[in-house]
């Protein structure tokens, strides 16, 4: 690759986490302004318990994507390489299932807030989708597809959520925890 491609790749690539940060800030300050101290709270926690949940529940597995799948394809080794991902949705949905199960339970019995359980039974529901994003992104970025890699995650979810945010209030001139908690869900 030339070294002037290489640059153009950096920069698209800066460009989409930039893109998808600024996006995100103004989310929640957004959420800020149409929500309730409590509800921005409950919100934000569901958001970074489904980060951590799909963190834990990848079990390192887009790291190891990025080297091994790279190797099998260069060597041939197509079952190799479906094996590989056949095992990595796989472990991944067990352990997701096992999380959510933990969770469920934590914020069943445990004694904390209505709106702290919210936060995690949210978290949970959310983090099987975000751990496959994640592992996607992984597998795009071992096949070089860049822009396939980061878009998604950095610009397309955040993006999408935020113009639901928008649209939602717009229309509706107001906004509850649980539209919100229910989209964060399935974008």
């Amino acid at each position: 690759m030339p070294w002037w491609r290489t640059i153009l790749t950096v920069m698209n690539l800066a460009g989409m986490r930039f893109g998808g940060a600024i996006i995100g800030l103004l989310t929640q300050i957004l959420l800020t302004h149409l929500l309730s101290e409590t509800d921005v709270g409950t919100v934000l926690l569901a958001m970074s318990a489904a980060s951590l949940i799909s963190l834990c529940g990848t079990l390192g597995y887009p790291v190891l994507a990025l080297t091994s799948t790279a190797r099998y394809a260069a060597l041939g080794r197509k079952r190799l390489l479906a094996a590989f991902k056949t095992i990595m949705v796989r472990d991944t949905a067990v352990v997701g299932l096992l999380a959510t199960g933990v969770a469920l339970a934590v914020a069943c019995f445990a004694p904390v807030s209505e709106a702290m359980a919210t936060a995690i039974v949210v978290g949970c529901l959310a983090a099987p989708f975000a751990a496959m994003l994640r592992m996607n992104s992984a597998l795009a970025n071992s096949e070089r597809r860049f822009a396939l890699s980061y878009a998604p995650d950095f610009l397309f979810r955040p993006g999408l959520f935020a113009l639901y945010l928008i649209a939602h209030w717009a229309f509706s001139g107001s906004l509850s925890r649980v539209d919100v908690l229910a989209v964060f869900v399935v974008v």
